[in-house]
């Protein structure tokens, strides 16, 4: 005689017991504390994903000052990096920013003769920008620098 499928005949209750449940819901709570903690935590790659960023946004906006024949530029805040482009009225600013994820200072010359509200780094469309020099620092205090001659493009430290 098979025992039928579904029969509980000498066999304890198939349900979960309190202690159980008590003890994944403590585990799981463990691990969304460790998560938690671990994404408040300054990144040790905070550095290098900041001077990547600033990088590919350098790149873009040269290309798009040459390829679009218009003034283009970055401006470089303590909070994060806003893209401006040249309007009719003059420079205008992005709505959003990319957030920094370290510290960023910028240290930059500024073009002769260039209108009010010029933006921390201006791209012209023969490909020059302004003479700057800019540092990305990480909790860690790993430094990343990034630096332009005004001319030679964009020279930075190997993240």
């Amino acid at each position: 005689m098979d025992p039928k499928l579904g029969s509980t005949s000498g066999h304890a209750d198939a349900g979960v017991t309190l202690i159980e449940l008590l003890v994944v819901v403590a585990i799981m709570s463990v691990l969304a504390t460790g998560v938690t903690i671990t994404a408040l935590r300054p990144s040790p790659k905070a550095a290098s994903s900041d001077h990547a960023w600033f990088e590919r946004s350098f790149n873009t906006n040269r290309t798009l000052a040459i390829q679009g024949r218009t003034s283009r530029g970055l401006n470089v805040q303590p909070n994060g990096l806003v893209p401006v482009h040249m309007g009719k009225d003059g420079w205008v600013s992005a709505k959003s920013a990319h957030r920094w994820r370290g510290r960023v200072a910028l240290s930059a010359a500024r073009i002769s003769g260039a209108s009010q509200g010029q933006p921390d780094i201006v791209f012209l469309s023969n490909g020059q920008t302004n003479p700057f020099d800019i540092s990305f620092t990480s909790g860690q205090l790993q430094t990343l620098r990034c630096r332009s001659d005004g001319w030679t493009g964009l020279i930075c430290d190997d993240a």
